[in-house]
């Protein structure tokens, strides 16, 4: 007879699943903070330069912050779907 509390090829693909959404919400997050060091490092960097370059190296900043953000809201639904799957 086949153990009932024994898992289901159904529920060992979740559990894939589940722990590749948290390995990619892992991999994230650690982007999202190089991305938010990297801006941290442009502000004011460019200072002394001319105000165009400094405004355009400010617009990266700005970008990067943006990018980071949008991996953070990626982190938290990847770590939803990895909860779904459980």
């Amino acid at each position: 007879m086949t153990d009932p509390d024994a898992p289901t090829n159904l529920t060992a693909s979740a559990l894939r699943q589940a722990s590749t959404s948290e390995a990619t919400a892992d991999d994230l997050t650690e982007d999202a903070a190089t991305l938010r060091q990297l801006a941290e490092d442009l502000r004011g960097k460019f200072d002394g330069d001319t105000p165009a370059i400094a405004e355009a190296w400010a617009e990266l900043a700005a970008g990067l912050d943006d990018l980071a953000a949008a991996g953070e809201m990626q982190v938290a639904a990847n770590r939803r779907i990895a909860a779904g799957w459980t």
